[in-house]
């Protein structure tokens, strides 16, 4: 989910706070999009227990302990705009998917019948895909025919 503050400049240009989520861990990396450079960059990251965490890079990752909705805020100064430029943003950081599908790794013969269930760690819903992104089903379990070729 990403959502966006916009903060417009005199010269009409954007700011935006982007981020870069890794799905396999709570690791999510910041930006700031939309403004050409910017100089004197002091970015804030409040945790769920409300300890600040502090970076001056100008794309600082950051490692969340856990799933949960966050504060990040950023102040900078860019060659277009006087004076200090400050974003806040509450971003959410989701549960890590554990998934696991029983029978990954079987080969089936064709004119088959097949069934694959799959368990997670949450209550989310499962989309079934193949590679090219055509769904195939929905849900927990897919029952599926294999053609002859």
């Amino acid at each position: 989910m990403t959502d966006t503050i916009h903060i417009i400049s005199e010269n009409n240009g954007t700011a935006t706070i982007g981020q870069d989520v890794d799905c396999e861990s709570y690791n999510v990396c910041f930006s700031i999009d939309g403004v050409g450079d910017v100089t004197d960059v002091h970015w804030t990251i409040v945790d769920k227990d409300g300890n600040e965490n502090y970076f001056d890079s100008e794309n600082p990752c950051f490692d969340f302990e856990q799933s949960g909705k966050y504060t990040v805020s950023v102040e900078f100064k860019t060659a277009e705009c006087d004076g200090v430029l400050y974003i806040e943003k509450e971003i959410d950081v989701l549960e890590l998917l554990d998934l696991n599908v029983e029978s990954d790794d079987i080969t089936y013969c064709t004119n088959s019948s097949v069934v694959l269930t799959a368990t997670l760690n949450t209550d989310d819903q499962i989309i079934w895909q193949l590679e090219d992104g055509t769904q195939i089903g929905v849900g927990r379990v897919l029952n599926i025919h294999l053609p002859e070729i």
